[in-house]
């Protein structure tokens, strides 16, 4: 019996992802973007003189060029870890592989490729950075949760189902972060930073988008955790098959 394929012969990408396991690329952007966001941080000062707070300021504060020193590094690291959970979103579909997974991998990719353009359109210009902003938060609610159902209706646990609790929960936090990014701004597109009303010292819309990437960061470390430990248990048994 030949070695065991995560994602079956003749699908299209099956040779990259069967040499390179989707959940490493997982394990890629996740580190990217830990890296690129928790770095820039530090050292930055704002346009009163502050440092950065998890607490007040929006993550894209960090790409502001002019303001952030470390800008470009979270601009870069947003455009490579965007493009490489792209792929991983394409590696999941592929092995979830039924209808369902594969429409919650396109929202998926999409949300990907939102997430570098957020690093392409710093917010400088929130006429370009907003739109790029909102599309990564739409597609990433709506692939998590399509992801999440693709999971609960698996035929072969390939992804624990348990996960679906997971994904429920990031959906949530997707969904309250919209609402009130979305729902109590002012009317105008610059705006709905909320920046024009001074910063308070506790914000929850900043915390909750903070609550956005983390659980997200989170959803897919799980998933890769036990896609990395399935896939091991595979490898093991086809090897002592061959033996």
């Amino acid at each position: 019996m030949g070695s065991y394929e995560i994602i079956p012969r003749g699908k299209r990408f099956s040779g990259l992802f069967n040499r390179v396991h989707p959940e490493i690329w997982g394990f890629i952007a996740i580190g990217i973007l830990l890296a690129c966001v928790l770095l820039s941080s530090i050292g930055y000062v704002g346009t009163q003189g502050e440092p950065y707070s998890f607490l007040n300021h929006y993550i894209s504060e960090l790409g502001q060029v002019g303001v952030s020193h470390l800008a470009p590094l979270f601009n870069t690291g947003l455009i490579l870890g965007g493009f490489i959970a792209a792929v991983f979103m394409l590696g999941l579909g592929l092995y979830l592989n039924t209808t369902l997974a594969r429409v919650a991998m396109g929202f998926g990719i999409f949300s990907g490729i939102a997430c570098s353009f957020i690093g392409f359109l710093p917010m400088n210009n929130p006429h370009h950075h907003v739109p790029a902003a909102l599309s990564f938060f739409f597609g990433g609610m709506i692939a998590v949760v399509i992801f999440s159902i693709a999971i609960f209706r698996q035929k072969e646990a390939k992804i624990p189902r348990l996960l679906c609790i997971a994904g429920v929960v990031v959906a949530g936090i997707f969904a309250a972060f919209l609402v009130v990014a979305i729902a109590f701004h002012s009317g105008s597109l610059t705006d709905i930073l909320g920046l024009a009303g001074g910063r308070p010292h506790i914000w929850w819309r900043t915390i909750l988008e903070w609550s956005v990437f983390f659980a997200v960061i989170v959803w897919v470390l799980l998933i890769s955790i036990f896609m990395f430990i399935k896939n091991k248990k595979h490898g093991k048994e086809g090897s002592q098959l061959q033996t």
